[in-house]
């Protein structure tokens, strides 16, 4: 007796094995177990996901592959067969009254706004169209074979409604919508394959568009994004003939107008790009505004240490201990300077000169007893600082009231203030025979001489006076100077108002704890696509295969 020949392979499908299957570790795809019967298919079935040598990681990848192979089993223990038939070979399965382009068991399409005639008449004019992009035997043009398979749900298992589910439910819609593609047929290869399968699975709310490879120039990959995006809304209303029927007259007319051009190519690439410019946006404002309240709190710092220099220069002052050790213009200290409140040190640098050891503020000669005694008998004051290098690096500009500034800061303030060019930036006093050398004793004056100063008097670089009324006289006008200047360098802390208030004489508070001041004050820093390929004048398909496509979820 003879063997019976074994039964006809059955065709491939993806959800329809006959018996185990096994998951490729490597490749994450889904093949047949061995002797299972498949239609040769020169298409890769996998995407390659990872490494076979990092297991956690191919898990971790694989993931949806492993829920799909789980649904596969499922439906395969028990007989079911959830892809659709063809509407033109099986239609009354399809819930056609006759042969059609339109497979819809349950008849979604029909409750919807247009119903089938109106999905039924689009895929006709994209039928009979005559288009420049498809050319069939001899030259001739072609039109647009379009197939629309509407199911329940792919028979998944899976939530649809899960975030995490959604790229396993996109891969199985691929995998059926391009499988029926092939199944049914779609497209003619005499034409190229000018087939387009428009797929709907209402309860997995997926969608997906399959193309013939006639159409891959033409139905571009964004181009089936746009067309997706569109149906959305309508499925999001439950209708489904409109999202059908807009989808399908949107294809042709992306087949009718040819290839994208450069225009469309760049607008696609900059709607692309929209997330990515928008996340890089947001960095890059981060960026800037981490800087803006760095230098913010930068600036903060640098006036409030200059306030806080004012505050101490004004109790030295009052208490006849005041000396001069920055410009009044740049506010920079002199590089000879003494440290803050060190006085022990003052005459340091000018040893060996008795003649620095005091200032007149009228610019004569030195005399190292002249200070020794007040006119009303006072004790010794210490010996005054005088300093002789500025912040420049240059001798310092010493005037004849006693202001000392930096060389480079006072030629400036000249060219800046013409009209000011021979008085003193801070008393106003004429600077008439002064030269640029800061030691008094360099200056001409008759051997002996010694005049006497008036109560009040005295220079800037030091104050000695005995009475506190003497020493305000002497030291006001500088502090004014320098509160203007601090406003003019930050005019964001510091007002003209709390300026004016600042130079009362009844003002008793610190200019660096001030409230308008204060309220200044920044954060502090925070951890932070075909000839006429129906066929005569039947329904049918040409055999076209799918080379691709786009699809989503609403």
């Amino acid at each position: 007796t003879k063997t019976p020949p074994p039964p006809p392979p059955q065709p491939w499908t993806f959800l329809d094995l006959s018996g185990n299957a096994e998951l490729r570790p490597r490749t994450c795809a889904l093949r047949p177990a061995a002797g299972t019967p498949s239609r040769p298919d020169p298409r890769p079935q996998h995407v390659a996901l990872g490494n076979a040598r990092s297991p956690p990681i191919i898990a971790m990848r694989c993931r949806w592959a492993l829920a799909a192979a789980a649904a596969v089993a499922a439906a395969s223990a028990q007989r079911v067969k959830p892809l659709l038939p063809s509407p033109v070979d099986d239609w009354q399965a399809c819930g056609q009254r006759a042969a059609s382009y339109i497979c819809d068991p349950q008849g979604y399409l029909a409750r919807g706004s247009v119903g089938y005639d109106g999905v039924a008449k689009e895929i006709e004019v994209a039928r009979t169209a005559a288009l420049e992009a498809v050319r069939c035997g001899g030259g001739g043009k072609g039109g647009m074979e379009v197939g629309v398979a509407v199911m329940r749900n792919m028979g998944t298992g899976l939530d649809p409604f899960e975030e995490s589910n959604d790229g396993a439910i996109r891969a199985v819609a691929e995998t059926v919508a391009r499988t029926m593609h092939d199944d049914w047929g779609v497209g003619d290869p005499g034409c190229g394959d000018n087939g387009v399968l428009v797929f709907l699975s209402i309860e997995d709310r997926a969608i997906y568009i399959s193309r013939g490879a006639a159409l891959d120039a033409t139905l571009s990959s964004r181009r089936i994004d746009r067309v997706v995006n569109d149906m959305k809304p309508f499925c999001k209303g439950r209708d489904y003939s409109g999202a059908v029927s807009h989808a399908v007259r949107q294809l042709l007319g992306f087949v009718e107008v040819g290839p994208p051009t450069w225009k469309e190519w760049a607008w696609g690439i900059f709607l692309d790009s929209l997330p990515a410019v928008f996340f890089f946006g947001i960095v890059a404002w981060a960026f800037v505004s981490a800087g803006r309240q760095a230098r913010h709190r930068a600036e903060y710092a640098a006036a409030q240490a200059q306030l806080n220099q004012l505050d101490r220069e004004r109790a030295e002052a009052l208490a006849g201990r005041y000396q001069q050790t920055s410009c009044p213009i740049c506010l920079e200290a002199f590089q000879d300077a003494p440290a803050p409140g060190d006085t022990s040190t003052a005459g340091d640098g000018n040893e060996g000169d008795a003649s620095t050891s005091t200032v007149a503020g009228d610019g004569d000669e030195g005399d190292a007893k002249v200070d020794d005694e007040d006119e009303d008998g006072a004790a010794p004051s210490p010996r005054p600082f005088v300093p002789k290098v500025g912040s420049d690096g240059r001798p310092v500009k010493l005037l004849r009231c006693g202001h000392c500034f930096d060389q480079s800061c006072f030629d400036a303030w000249v060219e800046t203030n013409p009209d000011a060019a021979m008085r003193c930036p801070i008393c106003r006093e004429s600077t008439a025979g002064d030269d640029d050398d800061p030691r008094p004793s360099d200056r001409a004056a008759r051997p002996g001489a010694r005049r006497r100063r008036p109560p009040g008097s005295g220079g800037g670089c030091s104050s000695t006076r005995s009475t506190p009324e003497q020493r305000w006289a002497f030291y006001h006008p500088e502090m004014a100077f320098r509160l203007r200047r601090v406003q003019r360098r930050w005019p964001g802390f510091v007002h003209h108002a709390d300026v004016e208030r600042w130079q009362q004489r009844d003002y008793r508070g610190r200019f660096a704890e001030d409230q308008a001041f204060t309220c200044h004050a920044p954060p502090p820093p925070s951890s932070t696509r075909g000839g006429s390929s129906y066929g005569g004048g039947g329904r049918s398909f040409g055999g076209g295969r799918s080379s691709g496509g786009g699809g989503g979820r609403w």
